[in-house]
Parts: C-alpha cells; sequence; structure tokens
C-alpha cells in the first residue's frame, strides 16, 4: 500500500493515459467526505480470492439497518467507475445484491487481521488508492453481543463522532483549502501547458481579425444597401402620392357631397314629419264690391268755418259714405 502523493503519482497517470489529471484529488476528497468515519454493523463472513487482483480479502456484510451508508458507498463506486474508466481491471472493493458469486447484500473487500468472524460495529477508517485497487480501510470498535447493548454503543459512537469532527473541522477545513490549492494549481500548470499555446493563441487572434473585418465590410454593405433602397422607396411614394392625389381630392368630395346630402334628405324629412303647421286662409274681397255707380248718392261737402283766422275749408272727401 502507498501514500497518497505515490497513489497520486501512480494512479492518476495510469487513468489518464500518462498526463496529470487534477481531477484525482478532488474525487479522492470526495470519497473521504461521503464516507470517513463512518460507523456501521457489519458480519465478517470470511476471505475470498480475488482473481484480478491475486490476494485475499475480508468479506464484511453491510447490515440492513444502514442501507444509507450501503446508498453512499455505491454513489462513490460510481464515481470511481467513471474516473477509471479506461482501466477495466481496476477493483472497487464493495460489491452489492447484483454481483454474482458473492453474498447477497452489500459487501465491503476489505483487509482484516488477527479477528474471528462474527459480527462488529466497524468504522471507516479511510479510502486507499492503489495501483488497481481502491480499499475501504476498516477499524473495528466492538463485537456485538446484545441488540441493547449494541445499541448503546452505536450511540455512543454517533457522539464521539460528531465531537471528533467538531474538534478537527477546522484542521479537515485547511486540509481541503490547501488540497483545493493544490489541485487548482496543477489544472491551471495542465491548462497553461496543454491547452494554451502560441499556436492556439495566434489562431485565436486570426479569428478574431477575420471576424472583425466580416463585420465592419457586412455593415458597410449594410448601410449602403439600406440607402439605395431608402432613396429609391422615396422616389416611388413621391410618384404614387402625384399620381394618386386628384383621385383622393375626388373621392373626399364625393363622400363630402354624399354626408351633405344624407344630412339635408334627414333634415327635410324632420320639417316635413315635426315643423308642419296649418295654412293660414285668406278671404279675397268681391270684384264688385270696388265698383260704384253713378245712381249711389254722394255725400254732400261740408264746410268748416276757421275761426282762427276767419277761414272756412270745405271737406273734399267724395266717397264719404252716408
Amino acid at each position: 500500500m502507498t501514500d497518497t502523493s505515490d497513489s497520486y503519482s501512480v494512479t492518476s497517470r495510469d487513468a489518464s493515459g500518462g498526463e496529470l489529471n487534477p481531477g484525482y484529488d478532488r474525487m479522492q476528497t470526495f470519497c473521504k467526505q461521503m464516507l470517513k468515519t463512518r460507523t456501521f454493523l457489519g458480519h465478517y463472513q470470511e476471505n475470498r480470492l480475488v482473481q484480478s487482483l491475486q490476494a485475499y480479502r475480508a468479506l464484511v456484510v453491510i447490515s440492513k439497518t444502514d442501507e444509507s451508508l450501503a446508498n453512499d458507498i455505491d454513489i462513490v463506486r460510481n464515481r470511481i467507475k467513471k474516473f477509471y474508466s479506461n482501466n477495466p481491471q481496476f477493483w472497487m472493493g464493495y460489491t452489492d445484491s447484483s454481483m454474482i458469486g458473492a453474498p447477497y447484500g452489500s459487501c465491503l473487500w476489505t483487509e482484516l487481521e488477527g479477528i474471528p468472524f462474527g459480527e462488529y460495529f466497524f468504522q471507516i477508517k479511510s479510502v486507499r488508492f492503489r495501483a488497481n485497487e481502491a480499499l475501504i480501510k476498516l477499524k473495528v470498535l466492538k463485537p456485538m453481543h446484545d441488540m441493547e447493548e449494541s445499541i448503546k454503543l452505536e450511540h455512543k459512537i454517533k457522539e464521539e463522532a460528531a465531537t471528533q469532527d467538531s474538534g478537527h473541522l477546522a484542521k479537515d477545513f485547511q486540509e481541503l483549502l490547501e488540497m483545493w490549492r493544490r489541485s487548482s494549481a496543477e489544472y491551471f500548470l495542465w491548462l497553461f501547458s496543454q491547452k494554451i499555446t502560441a499556436r492556439n493563441i495566434a489562431s485565436v487572434l486570426k479569428f478574431i481579425c477575420l471576424l472583425a473585418f466580416a463585420a465592419v465590410a457586412a455593415a458597410f454593405h449594410g448601410v449602403k444597401y439600406l440607402g439605395e433602397f431608402t432613396l429609391k422607396f422615396i422616389a416611388e411614394l413621391r410618384k404614387l402620392l402625384h399620381v394618386s392625389m386628384p383621385i383622393i381630392l375626388k373621392a373626399f368630395d364625393l363622400l363630402t357631397k354624399v354626408i351633405g346630402g344624407i344630412f339635408l334628405l334627414l333634415a327635410m324629412m324632420w320639417r316635413d314629419t315635426f315643423g308642419r303647421k296649418e295654412p293660414t286662409v285668406y278671404s279675397q274681397p268681391s270684384p264688385m264690391s270696388s265698383i260704384r255707380f253713378r245712381d249711389e248718392p254722394f255725400a254732400p261737402i261740408e264746410y268748416r268755418p276757421d275761426l282762427r283766422n276767419n277761414r272756412s275749408y270745405a271737406n273734399t272727401s267724395r266717397f264719404r259714405r252716408s
């Protein structure tokens, strides 16, 4: 078994074909955060030979009461398989019920020495990565004798784990920051050494220059075409207005006459319906009433004296009736 730096230098190069892969540290951190210090009840059943490793591994079946741990281990296994997709011989020390030849249930294939078969409370110490294997290291806490003692021990283990986690939180956070810093540095080193080269930069600059020239040329031709189209449109619109103006004026004149005729017709109908008065009948005089005959007596002329001037005047009204 190798340490972290050795496993990184071997495993990450094997997975990526000889080049440094900055995703290895992130994958390792993810595995430790998901599984480290987790406790569970397991049954140490037997030791079996792993053909791809040519070595024996202790087979520990996880209890059905710890299905959440089995689900988390399955997630970690899928992450590791995706990372080592180029290495079909890589062995992940975990199998489930779908594995042919393995015991039914969720099983861990690990290393245990000097421990008899039986049920124990285990704690996950860490996840170790080797050349062709990912091994989950276990620590035996205490054998399980009866249910009450196991329940009490489980609560105690969880409390101790929570206390240890809170006490080592600052230290783990510093380690995590350091790992992120190293992973970021390696990623940028790989990026600048493999992707950002002088040839790529020259190609990008050429593409940008060509794109700028194409945009300027397209804008120039677009403005030119728009100007020509505007001038032609204005000329044709002027001709259209010049030709259609008499028609428009005649149409307005006709519309005015039609509307005026309608209103005039309404006014006449109103006057005939509501404004009619009874006609005044005038009597005509008889034509014989103005003719006088000779035998009609005339009134005598009367003389009235003017006492002021000693003069007298006669009444000359010939046609005064008696």
